[in-house]
């Protein structure tokens, strides 16, 4: 029995700050929910924040509450956003709305629309319209553009107003088979 006595307590095994985030996350979006309450879409900012600074910054010591470990850490994270939100709000308060407005005004200046993905689409676009036969692309542009009716069209191309109802649904189709199959090939389902 003395021998018994003379071993040490088996300690549980330790676990790492990531580990112990990822036992407590619940816990923690739980805790961050009742702190910031109406503020809730910040959340997931948090824990990313927590999970940060676990990773980064590295105890001298062994950890022996990992759960107390995380949470403080998700403690001053919080601590820290609140202050930053304050020094932010109290800067807003301090300067003039007219100031605001200039500081929006220079901004807004700076954005320079990018042109790139319009022209490319409209290049496509004549590509795909180039590739129809030409009774089909004089029936679409007087429906679509100059909205004529099937007689209108019938009578400009010389044909029955049923043939005028083939080359639209022609047209139609074509425009539906091209931007159909670039659409799966993006991943995009429905969108014909």
């Amino acid at each position: 029995m003395a021998a018994h006595e003379s071993q040490p307590e088996p300690q549980p095994p330790t676990q790492s700050p990531e580990d112990g985030f990822l036992a407590y996350r619940q816990a923690l979006r739980n805790y961050l929910r009742r702190c910031l309450r109406g503020r809730e879409s910040l959340i997931d900012d948090l824990l990313q924040e927590t999970w940060t600074r676990l990773r980064r910054y590295r105890s001298r010591e062994p950890i022996r509450d990992v759960k107390d470990y995380v949470f403080r850490c998700a403690r001053n994270v919080l601590y820290d956003w609140r202050e930053k939100d304050v020094r932010e709000q109290q800067h807003c308060e301090s300067t003039p709305g007219t100031e605001l407005e200039r500081r929006a005004e220079v901004l807004s200046s700076l954005w320079v629309p990018d042109d790139a993905e319009q022209a490319i689409a409209e290049e496509e676009f004549d590509r795909v319209f180039a590739q129809l036969p030409e009774q089909c692309r004089i029936a679409l542009i007087h429906q679509i553009r100059d909205r004529w009716t099937y007689k209108q069209i019938a009578q400009e191309l010389r044909v029955s107003e049923h043939r005028v109802q083939q080359l639209l649904v022609r047209a139609f189709n074509h425009f539906r088979v091209h931007y159909g199959m670039r659409a799966a090939e993006s991943g995009v389902e429905g969108s014909t």
